[in-house]
C-alpha cells in the first residue's frame, strides 16, 4: 500500500511542477523550479527502488511457504517414466539429494539439464529426481531425448498430484531444491545455476 501511495504522489509532483512551468515569470524562477522537481523526484524514486527491492528479496524467501517452516522434503508421489511410483519410502535413504521442478518444453529447463549431464560425474552419490506436471508423453520424449535412462542416479517422472508448486510456491522453471542426508532442506534455487553452485549448495557452511 506504501509503494502505491508514494507512486501516487509522485505522479502528483510531477504534474504540480508542470503546472508551474506554464506560469513563471523569469529564468532564475524557471531554474529553481527545475531544481526542486529533479532534487524531490530523485528522492521519491529512491524511495520506491528500495521498497521494491525489499519486496523482490521477500518474495525469494517466502517463509509463509511450507518448505520454508518445514525444512522437511515435500510428499514424493512421482510416476515415473516406466509407469512404477517413486514416494517418499522408496527413496534411496543416506544420500544427498537433488529435486528438480520443470518442464519437457522449458528452454530453461532444457539448458539446465543439459549443463547437469556434461558434468554428472561431479554428482556421484548425489540423487538428483526430475519432475513436472506435464502429460506423461511430453515427460517421456524429454526423457529418451536426454537420454536420461544412461544414468542411474537420475529419476524422472511426473508429479501426478501437482504437490511440489504449492509447497515451494514456485514462480519460475527450473527449481532446484537441495537436502542433504537426513532429508534436511540446505537451499532452493529458482531458475538456472551454474554446476558450481549447485555443487556448493550440498557443502557445509562454515
Amino acid at each position: 500500500h506504501r509503494f502505491l501511495f508514494l507512486s501516487c504522489k509522485l505522479l502528483k509532483h510531477i504534474y504540480e511542477v508542470f503546472v508551474n512551468l506554464r506560469s513563471f515569470r523569469n529564468l532564475a524562477k524557471f531554474f529553481f523550479i527545475i531544481f526542486v522537481a529533479m532534487k524531490t523526484t530523485m528522492r521519491f524514486l529512491l524511495i520506491i527502488m528500495v521498497m521494491a527491492g525489499a519486496m523482490e528479496l521477500a518474495a525469494q524467501t517466502d517463509s509463509t511457504a511450507p518448505y520454508w517452516k518445514s525444512k522437511l522434503m515435500p510428499k514424493i508421489d512421482i510416476q515415473k517414466t516406466d509407469s512404477g511410483l517413486l514416494t517418499n519410502q522408496t527413496i534411496k535413504k543416506g544420500q544427498n539429494t537433488m529435486l528438480m521442478f520443470f518442464s519437457p518444453t522449458c528452454d530453461h529447463c532444457r539448458h539446465q539439464t543439459a549443463d547437469l549431464l556434461i558434468d554428472i560425474d561431479k554428482f556421484k552419490g548425489i540423487q538428483i529426481i526430475m519432475a513436472s506436471y506435464q502429460p506423461m508423453e511430453e515427460i517421456v520424449k524429454f526423457y529418451k531425448e536426454f537420454e536420461l535412462s544412461l544414468y542411474p542416479n537420475i529419476t524422472v517422472g511426473r508429479d501426478r498430484q501437482f504437490i511440489w508448486p504449492p509447497f515451494y510456491k514456485m514462480k519460475s522453471l527450473p527449481y532446484l531444491a537441495l537436502y542433504d542426508k537426513s532429508g534436511k532442506l540446505l537451499t532452493s534455487f529458482e531458475g538456472n545455476r551454474r554446476v558450481e553452485v549447485i555443487l556448493d549448495g550440498f557443502s557445509p557452511k562454515r
